[in-house]
C-alpha cells in the first residue's frame, strides 16, 4: 500500500489538520481525530519518501505532481501546532522543518519547471508552491514568529499577482483532462489563506482590508463550487485531494473574520451561519475523500464500501 501512496494524497493530510482546528470550538477530541488521521498519512508518507525515493524522484518529474506535493510542508507546518502544549520546542523545530521543507521544495520547482517554461504555462496547483507558505502566517504566532509570518505574507501574496492571470488563462483556454479537473479547487485556497495570515500575524488590522479579502475569498468558494458535482460524478483519482482543502481554509478564514469582526463592533448575523454551512460542507467533503482514498488504496474494503 505504501507504495501505491501518491503523492496528492498529502493534500488530504493537509485538510484532515485544518478540518481538526476548524472545529476544535466543539471539542478537543474532534480536533484530536482528525489531527491523528492526518498524522497517519504524515507517517505513510515519510514511510514512502524512505523506502521508495526512487518513485517519489520520478513522481516528482511531472509539473502537477511536484506543484501539488508542497501540501505536505504545509501539513507538516499545522501539524506542529498541534503538539506544542505536549513537546514544547520540539514543535518549533518540526514548524522550521516544515518551513525549509516548502522552501526548499518551492526552489527546487523554480529551477526545474518555472525557469525553462516560464510563468506562461502555469495551473491553479501552482499556487500551492508559492502562496501556500502563508500557512507560516497562519501559523507562526503559535510560536511566537510574527515578524517571519508577516513577511511570509507578503512573499506569498506578491506570488499569488505575478501568477493570477496566467493560471486563470491556461485553465480556461486548455482542455483539463479528468484528472487534471479537480485541481481548479485551489483557486479557492489562496485569498483565504490570505485572510487568515493576515487575521494571525498581524497585530494591527485594518477591516476594510479584512472585509475586501472575505468578499473575495467566499466569492472565488463559490465559483469553484459550481464544478463540484461535475468532478464528484467523475470516476476517483488521487488529485481528488485538491478539492478538501480549498473548502476547510475558506471556513477557517471566515470564522476568524467573524470573530475579528465582532469584536471591532462590525458583526454581521449572517457570517455565523455562512460559517456553520461550510463546516458542514468541510466536514462532508473532506470525510467523503477520506473514504475514497481508502477504498482506492485497500481494494478489498470496494465489497464494504458502496463505490
Amino acid at each position: 500500500m505504501i507504495k501505491k501512496l501518491p503523492l496528492s494524497i498529502s493534500g488530504l493530510m493537509l485538510a484532515l489538520a485544518a478540518l481538526g482546528n476548524l472545529l476544535f470550538t466543539y471539542g478537543y477530541i474532534l480536533q484530536n481525530i482528525f489531527g491523528i488521521l492526518s498524522t497517519v498519512i504524515l507517517f505513510m508518507m515519510l514511510a514512502k519518501i524512505i523506502i521508495c525515493s526512487k518513485i517519489i524522484a520520478n513522481e516528482l518529474e511531472d509539473p502537477i505532481n511536484a506543484s501539488m506535493f508542497p501540501t505536505f510542508s504545509m501539513g507538516i507546518m499545522l501539524l506542529s501546532t498541534y503538539t506544542k502544549g505536549h513537546i514544547g520546542n520540539i514543535s518549533f523545530i518540526i514548524w522550521i522543518i516544515g518551513l525549509f521543507l516548502h522552501i526548499y521544495l518551492m526552489i527546487r520547482f523554480t529551477t526545474k519547471f518555472i525557469k525553462n517554461s516560464g510563468i506562461e504555462k502555469i495551473f491553479p496547483s501552482y499556487f500551492i508552491v508559492y502562496s501556500g507558505i502563508v500557512v507560516g502566517s497562519i501559523t507562526a504566532p503559535v510560536f511566537n514568529m510574527q515578524s517571519i509570518g508577516k513577511m511570509l505574507f507578503y512573499f506569498g501574496v506578491i506570488c499569488f499577482a505575478i501568477l493570477l492571470s496566467n493560471a486563470i488563462k491556461n485553465t480556461f483556454t486548455k482542455q483539463m483532462t479528468k484528472s487534471e479537473l479537480p485541481t481548479i479547487a485551489i483557486f479557492a485556497a489562496p485569498l483565504s489563506i490570505f485572510l487568515s495570515g493576515y487575521l494571525n500575524s498581524f497585530q494591527s488590522k485594518n477591516v476594510y482590508i479584512v472585509y475586501l479579502l472575505v468578499i473575495f475569498s467566499q466569492l472565488t468558494l463559490f465559483l469553484v463550487l459550481t464544478i463540484f458535482p461535475r468532478v464528484l460524478r467523475l470516476k476517483f483519482h488521487p488529485s481528488f485531494s485538491a478539492l478538501t482543502f480549498p473548502v476547510v481554509i475558506s471556513a477557517i478564514s471566515l470564522k476568524s473574520a467573524n470573530g475579528f469582526l465582532t469584536i471591532a463592533g462590525r458583526a454581521n448575523s449572517f457570517i455565523p451561519r455562512l460559517v456553520q454551512l461550510e463546516e458542514i460542507l468541510s466536514i462532508l467533503i473532506v470525510l467523503y475523500v477520506l473514504v475514497r482514498y481508502i477504498v482506492y488504496l485497500l481494494p478489498g474494503t470496494c465489497h464494504m464500501i458502496r463505490c
